[in-house]
């Protein structure tokens, strides 16, 4: 069965970079609250859309106050 996790293009030290899962974007040295995320299967469509990291349902646990 495959992985069904989404995925995500990371805007990160002016270049775009990935795509990842939740897991693996947690783990990256730049990750961060304002870290830009892009659901890897709008990236270049005209439903592209970026958003914060700790505005994205995958990884919003992450920032648990």
């Amino acid at each position: 069965m495959p992985d069904q996790s989404p995925r995500f293009w990371v805007y990160a030290h002016d270049r775009v970079v990935g795509p990842y899962d939740a897991q693996e974007v947690s783990r990256l040295p730049v990750f961060a609250a304002d870290l830009p995320l892009c659901l890897a299967g709008l990236l270049g469509t005209s439903a592209e859309e970026w958003r914060r990291a700790a505005d994205t349902p995958a990884l919003t646990a992450s920032f648990k106050e």
